[in-house]
C-alpha cells in the first residue's frame, strides 16, 4: 500500500485520526507505519516504533516525506517539488524524453507550467515522425536540452499546504482562472478567505493544462476548452473542500466564451456552453 497524506482541524483531531484508523485496520490485521505529522503532540501520542524512523522530536531538521507525486516537509508545511537532472550519456529520443517527463507526476499541477512545455515538445516529436528510439537532430533536440537544464530549479518550488489559518473565516471563496493560447490550455483554482480581521489572503490550490489538439482550433474554442477544463477541475475540488458551486467566481479573459455563455453558439460551442450553464450561473 502506498502512502497517504490527511489533515485535521487540531491536535485532538489528529491523535483522534490515528487511533481510529489503528483500530479500523486491526480489525484486518493490518498495521499502519511510518507515521509523521507537524504536530509533536501528535507525535508523542504515537508509539516511536510506528513513527516514520526519520523522525526525532524537538530535531529542526525534517524529513521530507513522499506520497505518490506528493513531497511534504513536515517543519516547514511546505509541498515540493523533487526532480533529478538527466545523466551525461542521455540520449534524447522520444521514448527516452516521455519516460522522464513522467517522473514528475504532480497531481495537484503545481509545476504544470514547466511540464506542459515538455508535452508541447513531445507533440512536436509525434508530427515530425520520429520513432520511439530515433536520436532527435534538429533544433527541437535544442529546446529539449533547455528543458532539462531548468530540472534542477524545480527543487526551489515550494507551496503552502494549509490553505488557510485557524481563524474563523468569515467568508471563503473559491477562484478559478482560464486562458489559453495556440499551443495550450489551463486553468488555476484558488481559495480566498477573508477573516475577522479584515485580512484576504488566497492561496494556490491546483493547476490544470493540456496540449491544444492538432486539429487547427481557433482561440476563442481553445479558450472554451480550458473553461470546459477549469470547471471540471473545479467540481473535483469542491467535494473535498465542502464548498458549494455557489461560492465559486470563475474569470476568463475571452470576451467571445463570456458571450457564448450568455446566448448560443454552433453546434461544438453549444455542447460545451450546455455543460457550463448546467453547472454554473452565467452571470
Amino acid at each position: 500500500m502506498d502512502d497517504s497524506i490527511d489533515s485535521v482541524e487540531n491536535d485532538e483531531e489528529g491523535v483522534e485520526l490515528y487511533c481510529q484508523l489503528k483500530a479500523l485496520w486491526g480489525i484486518a490485521n493490518m498495521r499502519a507505519r511510518k507515521w509523521i505529522s507537524n504536530s509533536p503532540k501528535d507525535i508523542e501520542a504515537i508509539p516511536t516504533e510506528e513513527r516514520a524512523t526519520e523522525i526525532v522530536i524537538n530535531s529542526s531538521q525534517a524529513p521530507v516525506i513522499k506520497t505518490p507525486g506528493i513531497s511534504w516537509n513536515s517543519i516547514e508545511d511546505l509541498f515540493t517539488v523533487t526532480a533529478s537532472s538527466v545523466l551525461p550519456d542521455f540520449q534524447t529520443t522520444k521514448r527516452n524524453v516521455l519516460r522522464k517527463v513522467a517522473t514528475i507526476f504532480k497531481p495537484l499541477g503545481f509545476v504544470c507550467p514547466y511540464v506542459i512545455v515538455a508535452k508541447i515538445l513531445l507533440q512536436e516529436l509525434w508530427v515530425r515522425s520520429y520513432d520511439w528510439d530515433d536520436v532527435v537532430q534538429d533544433e527541437i533536440a535544442n529546446k529539449i536540452g533547455d528543458w532539462f537544464e531548468q530540472l534542477n530549479s524545480l527543487n526551489e518550488v515550494k507551496i503552502p499546504r494549509c490553505l488557510r489559518s485557524p481563524e474563523p473565516v468569515k467568508l471563503k471563496r473559491i477562484v478559478k482562472f482560464v486562458d489559453a493560447f495556440q499551443q495550450a490550455y489551463g486553468a488555476a483554482v484558488y481559495i480566498r478567505c477573508k477573516y475577522h480581521n479584515d485580512a484576504i489572503p488566497s492561496h494556490l490550490i491546483a493547476v490544470r493544462g493540456k496540449v491544444a489538439p492538432l486539429t487547427p482550433m481557433t482561440a476563442p474554442r481553445l479558450e472554451l476548452m480550458g473553461t470546459i477544463l477549469g470547471l471540471r477541475l473545479t467540481q473535483s475540488l469542491l467535494t473535498v473542500l465542502e464548498v458549494t458551486m455557489q461560492s465559486v467566481t470563475f474569470y476568463s479573459d475571452s470576451t467571445d466564451v463570456l458571450w457564448w455563455i450568455r446566448g448560443r453558439g454552433e453546434e461544438f460551442v453549444a455542447n460545451q456552453i450546455g455543460e457550463i450553464q448546467i453547472f454554473t450561473e452565467p452571470s
